[in-house]
């Protein structure tokens, strides 16, 4: 289907609308994929532990665009954090639909090398989502952090990826 993208009254893009779609996520950030606080101050976190950067990864081997996924292909969803004060917390990836609906969660608890109270430094979480686990669509990862196992200090919820799917 054919769409046109408009900026300010004027015609900035017009096409097939995946492409608009693409194009008009693109405008608000360097990386449809990826999300990165460069001055930590910016940074989402609670004082003891910061976010760094999260980003989708496509294992598509054939795609010339990075931010093209589809449904047949894993993803990773990545997490760099740091911990700045040891304490005890894990963060949870909750991924919703357009609808808002949740379609699953995952949690760090269970990473392999993860400690009930990380150790102070940068670390990096990976969640893989499975080939043929999510339907066709947009879907937004919202990331808690929960502190002592039952509150969320943090919910970072701004990172969106579009998915081309195909």
């Amino acid at each position: 289907s054919r769409a046109i993208l408009l900026q300010k009254g004027k015609i900035t893009g017009d096409g097939h609308a995946d492409g608009c779609i693409r194009q008009y996520l693109q405008a608000g950030s360097a990386s449809p994929t990826e999300k990165r606080w460069e001055d930590p101050s910016q940074a989402p976190g609670n004082g003891a532990v910061v976010f760094e950067a999260t980003r989708a990864v496509s294992r598509r081997t054939d795609a010339e665009d990075p931010s093209l996924f589809d449904t047949a292909t894993p993803v990773d969803i990545e997490v760099e954090l740091r911990v700045v004060k040891p304490s005890r917390f894990h963060v949870t990836l909750h991924f919703m639909a357009e609808q808002g609906v949740t379609a699953f969660t995952s949690g760090c608890t269970q990473a392999p090398g993860w400690e009930p109270v990380p150790k102070a430094g940068r670390h990096k979480l990976t969640c893989q989502v499975p080939a043929n686990l999510l339907n066709e669509g947009n879907y937004t990862v919202k990331l808690p952090l929960v502190e002592e196992g039952t509150r969320a200090s943090v919910i970072l919820d701004e990172v969106n990826w579009y998915r081309d799917w195909e």
